[in-house]
């Protein structure tokens, strides 16, 4: 797990559009969230709302390994937003771009590569309880 990622961790340069606006940069990981916690019992979206429509992205930038090793503690608490190379934002729509292979995962699951476009269906599911 941890080992093997530190080995192989690198940043990527991708495309993503919140929303409509494109932005561009080098990325350790985006994060998407409706929900408050990731895999694992991280607590990734603090301020997650599952009822408002929108998805929280987290976009973590440009971390070297040693600065990924001290921030994975802070991602379980969930106070990593006050890292500078943290951002949140929240979206109805995410769209991701690379020139290079990238693999999504969502909870640990392989899912496909980018490029890859994300939308809010709200109310879309009945819960019957």
């Amino acid at each position: 797990g941890l080992l093997t990622t530190l080995v192989f961790y690198q940043n990527r340069e991708i495309t993503l559009v919140i929303d409509g606006v494109a932005v561009e940069k080098k990325v350790c990981t985006v994060v998407m969230n409706n929900g408050k916690y990731g895999g694992g019992g991280m607590l990734t979206a603090p301020d997650a709302d599952l009822t408002d429509g929108l998805l929280d992205v987290l976009i973590i930038s440009n971390l070297n390994k040693a600065d990924l090793l001290w921030s994975l503690p802070r991602i379980y608490r969930g106070t990593h937003l006050t890292h500078p190379k943290v951002e949140l934002h929240k979206a109805r729509e995410i769209e991701i771009r690379t020139g290079a292979p990238l693999y999504l995962h969502a909870d640990g699951e392989l899912l496909g590569q980018v490029p890859a476009r994300f939308r809010v269906l709200p109310a879309a599911l009945n819960i019957t309880v």
